[in-house]
C-alpha cells in the first residue's frame, strides 16, 4: 500500500524546485482541499 503523501512524493518533487520541495506539506495540505 502506497499512502497518500508518498503518491504526490513521487508526482510532485521531481518537478519542483528545491525551494518548493521543503514546502512539500503545504503542498501536500492545499491538494487535500
Amino acid at each position: 500500500c502506497i499512502s497518500e503523501e508518498s503518491i504526490l512524493e513521487i508526482y510532485y518533487a521531481p518537478m519542483l524546485p528545491p525551494e518548493e520541495v521543503i514546502l512539500k506539506p503545504n503542498i501536500i495540505e492545499s491538494s487535500r482541499l
